[in-house]
């Protein structure tokens, strides 16, 4: 969704400037009105290029760590009966994260000026996403903030710990990647070269596997600089038309799903991100679309968010929410079944958290299944593969042994 830029002025005719996201710039504007009480001055389209060119390492960020620690805090000093204002100026001075400090003490300036929690929260959504700002809305007119603060905690440290769970498990296939991408170019640029020059000067023969080696040697020597060139347009390319185009971000999203192994995990892990949201949402009193709408964001796939976007529009028309999500094939059919027995009794909520954790337990064992399966299959095809260069390396050896021989 693009980032749209805007500058307004507060009730003490302050200048705020902050971003938000939306579908376009009308809704960019509606959004800034509706939410704060701020007077709009200008809204305009952030460049799409500064964000494809802006690392992340160059510039602050909060970590899901550091939101979590946030609200417990607040959460705990809430309780205490510390005020809100109070409570956040206490956390703005002691928080040792530079951005996250500076984003919390603007939050504690706009609150103290009696713009809404919820709405201040709203002007930094890269750190608080829609859920978090739905569930402190809802918290606000129920009166119960440090009650949602502990319930928004225990969901943030849930996702963080799933999150940690399936990075822990590429890990080791990506070390395995690079490393034998690693060893498989230094022997072709360095090692290979200069044995090739040695062969040559003894008049040896080249071994067919040797000058395919040789061939894909020089290749890569030559052709460096235009490789990485090539890698970097291809990359600036890929998060261009990622981020500009739905249809592409449908179909790579689609993509990592099927993907052998791997994609069961992202597609296991999405299943779980919105039964755990969308209960928690009913929980807190939102209604069935509001939950659904927030509940596909927390999905984050792209083709599975257009599915379910068809399943909201079913349950908008009066379908219940098994029908419509059956109807889209998004999940598999034993929980169509689940969710159907959760409406029919009325305990939709308390079915949704014991689907998922059932489903947790079977992300633990694919996540188990393919750490067995894929450190043997990535052991062997490292194996074939320096296998293959050491023997064409090493094979002219034996033709310069006969060679002396013969001489």
């Amino acid at each position: 969704m693009p980032e749209y830029r805007y500058k307004a002025r507060d009730k003490k005719g302050l200048l705020v400037t902050a971003s938000v996201f939306a579908i376009d710039l009308e809704a960019a504007r509606k959004q800034v009105s509706e939410t704060t009480e701020l007077f709009v001055l200008e809204v305009y389209k952030k460049s799409s290029f500064a964000g494809i060119f802006a690392l992340t390492f160059f510039k602050g960020r909060v970590a899901p760590r550091d939101l979590i620690l946030f609200t417990n805090q607040l959460k705990t000093l809430i309780e205490a009966g510390l005020p809100l204002v109070e409570a956040l100026s206490f956390l703005a001075k002691n928080l040792t994260n530079k951005t996250f400090k500076a984003i919390i003490a603007k939050i504690c300036t706009e609150v103290g000026a009696g713009t809404k929690f919820s709405a201040a929260l709203a002007k930094f959504p890269a750190t608080f996403n829609k859920e978090y700002l739905q569930l402190i809305s809802v918290a606000e007119a129920s009166g119960n903030l440090d009650k949602m603060l502990a319930t928004i905690s225990k969901n943030l440290e849930e996702s963080y710990f799933l999150k940690k769970k399936i990075s822990s498990a590429m890990a080791y296939p990506e070390f395995a990647l690079f490393i034998v991408f690693a060893v498989t170019i230094f022997m072709l640029t360095a090692i290979l070269p200069k044995m090739v020059i040695m062969y040559n000067a003894s008049g040896t023969a080249l071994p067919t596997p040797t000058l395919i080696l040789l061939k894909i040697s020089g290749f890569l020597t030559h052709n460096a600089f235009l490789l990485l060139a090539l890698v970097g347009v291809s990359f600036i390319t890929f998060k261009f038309a990622y981020s500009k185009s739905l249809a592409f971000r449908i179909f790579i999203d689609k993509v990592k799903t099927k993907i052998p192994l791997i994609g069961k995990i992202s597609y296991m892990s999405s299943i779980i991100k919105f039964l755990e949201t969308f209960s928690l949402l009913q929980k807190s009193g939102l209604s069935i679309i509001p939950s659904l709408e927030l509940a596909k964001a927390a999905i984050q796939n792209c083709w599975l968010e257009e599915k379910m976007r068809v399943a909201i529009g079913l349950v908008g028309e009066g379908k219940t929410v098994s029908y419509a999500i059956e109807m889209q094939r998004i999940f598999p059919e034993l929980l169509y079944k689940i969710i159907a027995i959760g409406e029919n009794s009325g305990k939709l909520t308390e079915v949704m958290d014991k689907t998922s954790e059932f489903w947790k337990n079977e992300l633990d064992d694919a996540i188990k299944t393919m750490t067995a399966q894929i450190e043997p299959a990535l052991t062997v095809v490292l194996g074939i593969l320096v296998g293959f260069i050491a023997i064409a390396m090493y094979m002219p050896m034996f033709n310069m042994a006969k060679v002396w021989r013969k001489q």
